[in-house]
């Protein structure tokens, strides 16, 4: 195996001061990390791992700490989910070995894989944090496999929301019906119609997707890869405005 080498950037992006709410100041800071290197030889087995992440520094540790970790866990957990690495050189050095039992099993192929994660900050306010979470991984197979995930977080309270509890009942089901109209017009879909557009939803059963993030005055939503079509389809991101759907929460 090649000698390690790898690069580790700091840029400090802001120092944002946050009013989070009447009784408590945050003052926010965040930076982006980013480790980009190579393992092996690609001639013949080579592991390519991109990792970047912000973290967040604030007056307040319970948030910091809380929203770190999570950042932390999905930028160098094992691809099992199981464990947590401290260095990104023990992840990629246990990820190579695997590559190396199998090209070792297999040989006279040439294998390339490669880990791509990032955890970026999309939005941030006085009562807002959001967070878009990016991981694209090969390991062998007809394709590389993207899922997205979404998160948000109150400030004062360091709580994520999940879009479910914001909404009841019917409330919920007009929020769907709204999503509903915009997927479809920015995918120049037939409202409904989706299993004749090769689309996995049942008519008049469009459940918006678990994914979400508040990004300035909309929310966001993802339908990752798979989630409702065959992998040709990609992942589908469309958002609705807040203020089309406020009126049936008191929670955003």
């Amino acid at each position: 195996m090649k000698y390690f080498n790898y690069f580790l950037t700091l840029v400090v992006i802001s120092s944002l001061s946050l009013n989070c709410s009447q009784e408590t100041k945050h003052s926010l800071d965040y930076s982006n990390f980013k480790v980009d290197t190579t393992f092996g030889d690609c001639s013949n087995a080579c592991l390519k791992l991109n990792i970047e992440y912000a973290l967040i520094q604030s007056t307040d540790s319970v948030l910091s700490e809380k929203i770190n970790s999570e950042i932390l866990y999905f930028s160098l957990c094992s691809l099992e989910g199981d464990s947590v690495y401290y260095y990104p050189q023990d992840f990629g050095e246990d990820l190579m070995k695997d590559l190396n039992e199998i090209s070792s099993i297999y040989p006279g192929s040439s294998y390339e894989w490669f880990v791509e994660r990032k955890a970026e900050i999309i939005f941030s306010s006085e009562e807002y944090l959001s967070i878009k979470f990016d991981e694209i991984l090969f390991t062998g197979g007809a394709h590389p496999n993207r899922v997205i995930s979404l998160r948000t977080y109150r400030l004062h309270n360091s709580e994520a929301l999940i879009f479910d509890t914001l909404f009841s009942g019917s409330n919920l089901d007009s929020v769907a019906r709204i999503g509903a109209k915009i997927f479809a017009k920015k995918y120049q879909l037939a409202e409904s119609r989706w299993a004749e557009q090769s689309l996995w939803i049942e008519e008049e059963s469009f459940q918006l997707p678990d994914e979400f993030a508040v990004v300035g005055d909309s929310v966001k939503f993802i339908f990752n890869t798979y989630e409702i079509a065959p992998y040709y389809r990609g992942s589908f991101e469309f958002a609705i405005p807040l203020e089309s759907i406020q009126k049936f929460t008191d929670k955003l």
